[in-house]
């Protein structure tokens, strides 16, 4: 915990220099936070719940050279991460290998993008922080890993007017994620000018989405039987949320009145369109916890405006606001971490208490939540 606590320290300080002083910048303090950042989850030591099942992959395949290539289709996985993995199996025959690197290139991509697209990087680096980091390092390693290398390599290809390979970045990259070809929207839907009755009609997509029960079932139509995402859906069908308890409420309806906030406060905004495309994603969350998994293609957008409203609104108040404002947004996260797992366990001890390989003990807690056995029997059934 100490450690996460000096990661926020070194945060909220650049955050608060950057509100108060014009132009300010700290290069020595960016590079910093990156190496620490990288290093808090690439050098983690069996912190995570899916960190589990993804090291007991990793023991199960055999490196590059001796991979049988025609076998990795056969498994409930995609098959570019078995690749990634052979590969870093090669150079390091320890999991530790793909932590480090998985995290680098997340960490890089997050660190890079918001260093070219935002004005306030600290603010928005902080918002990373407190919001998605925890799950997005420790917990989803496969997706955040792929929107790593879609973050670094894919996405500015279309504005380069290099629509092939940017097609082909996102198909080769839905072999390690199928949640990628989400990402496909992203472009797109940012060419489009958005109006206050277009705004409406997305409010009312996203309460029929809420109040209706056909949503796996209108999906089931788009996506191919061949695809691994086909047999998730017929499980979701059948699994669909049906009680709103106040955790839900705060965590899921919390986060959906801030983004609608930031579209109304600040209408001039270049990501309106994804911005909307965020609101839709978090109706769908109402009817499954499993669509919270395309929020996170949209994540850098939504940091970067909502870091641009809280500038305006601090702008017009007294700038001892700051703290308190970044309580508000860190709501659904106490929510979240406090939230009960299963019989006396809570989401918290999934992430805490932390352990590296520099100090490698084992929490009781956490692995009572360990199903890496339970995973891996749908994977390699």
């Amino acid at each position: 915990m100490t450690e996460y606590i000096i990661i926020l320290l070194l945060l909220i300080y650049g955050a608060y220099k950057e509100l108060t002083i014009k132009g300010y910048k700290n290069k020595v303090l960016f590079y910093l936070l990156f190496i620490v950042m990288w290093l808090y989850s690439g050098l983690r030591y069996r912190v995570g719940t899916d960190s589990f099942m993804y090291a007991n992959i990793f023991d199960y395949f055999p490196s590059i050279d001796a991979l049988n290539i025609k076998n990795i289709f056969n498994y409930n996985m995609e098959p570019l991460w078995i690749l990634y993995n052979s590969i870093l199996k090669y150079i390091c025959d320890d999991f530790i290998i793909v932590q480090l690197v998985s995290s680098f290139i997340l960490n890089l991509a997050v660190f890079k993008f918001i260093k070219h697209n935002s004005n306030y990087i600290f603010l928005t680096l902080t918002l990373y922080f407190f919001i998605d980091y925890l799950l997005m390092n420790f917990e989803f390693m496969r997706q955040t890993t792929a929107l790593g290398f879609y973050y670094l390599f894919v996405h500015n290809l279309y504005e380069k007017r290099k629509i092939k390979f940017w097609v082909f970045g996102i198909i080769l990259l839905t072999f390690m994620h199928n949640t990628i070809i989400f990402c496909s929207l992203i472009p797109i839907i940012q060419k489009i000018k958005f109006s206050k009755k277009i705004i409406l009609i997305v409010l009312s997509i996203c309460a029929f989405i809420v109040l209706s029960n056909q949503v796996f079932n209108i999906i089931s139509y788009f996506v191919p039987t061949s695809l691994s995402a086909t047999e998730k859906i017929r499980a979701y069908q059948n699994d669909v949320l049906t009680i709103y308890s106040f955790n839900f409420f705060i965590v899921k309806f919390y986060t959906f009145f801030i983004v609608l906030f930031c579209i109304l406060y600040d209408k001039s905004s270049k990501y309106m369109g994804v911005m909307l495309l965020y609101l839709i994603i978090l109706a769908l969350t109402a009817t499954h916890d499993i669509f919270d998994r395309l929020h996170y293609c949209l994540f850098l957008f939504y940091y970067i405006v909502f870091s641009e409203v809280i500038v305006k609104i601090l702008e017009r108040t007294p700038k001892v606001l700051f703290l308190f404002l970044l309580f508000l947004i860190n709501i659904p996260q106490i929510i979240y971490l406090n939230h009960n797992y299963e019989g006396n366990l809570y989401v918290y001890n999934k992430f805490f208490p932390y352990y590296s390989y520099l100090n490698p003990n084992i929490c009781h807690e956490r692995e009572m939540m360990n199903k890496g056995e339970e995973q891996m029997n749908f994977i390699f059934k």
